[in-house]
Formats: C-alpha cells, structure tokens, sequence
C-alpha cells in the first residue's frame, strides 16, 4: 500500500496514571491522553468522558487503550497495551 511496509497499527506498552475500570463482557477501547517521562515510559490518562457523542474527548485523544473481556480494574502504575493515534511514540522506532 504505497510503499508501506506495515500497514496494520501496532500495539505499544504503557502504565496507567489514573485508576480504570475493569473489562466487560467485549474488548472495550478505551480514549487516553498520553505522555511520555524523562525515562521514555508512556504514561496514559483516561478522557473524563468516553461518550461516543462527546466530540472534544476524541479531538483530544492521543491513544487507544486496549481493555480486554473480565480485565481487572487497573492502579496508577499497571501496564496496559495502547495504540498510538498520533506520532507521538515514534521516537521508538
């Protein structure tokens, strides 16, 4: 596809800054604003508002993260696999 050698999103790791819920019964999508540390871990924060009529919360989403079917709820700290919707994580590359 045009000289793309990946064509699919590829998943990155990151912790969690604030508390967030556990799964449900289907893999949920989760909007979060990102930051990177000093140390270059991706840090990820929850949108207030995941309404899917809440325009200003997808305007302001950096990143998806991936809460997959009976996940439990997560701490400040925990992993979680997000995709990137920016360049924000492609110093990585």
């Amino acid at each position: 596809m045009q000289g793309y050698t990946s064509v699919f999103p590829a998943f990155h790791a990151a912790r969690v800054a604030e508390p967030m819920g556990r799964g449900r019964n289907r893999t949920h999508f989760v909007r979060v604003r990102l930051q990177v540390d000093r140390d270059g871990m991706a840090w990820v924060t929850p949108t207030r508002t995941q309404s899917s009529g809440a325009l200003s919360s997808i305007a302001n989403t950096d990143a998806l993260a991936v809460v997959h079917p009976n996940d439990p709820a997560r701490e400040r700290g925990d992993a979680i696999d997000i995709l990137a919707l920016n360049s924000a994580l492609d110093y990585r590359s």
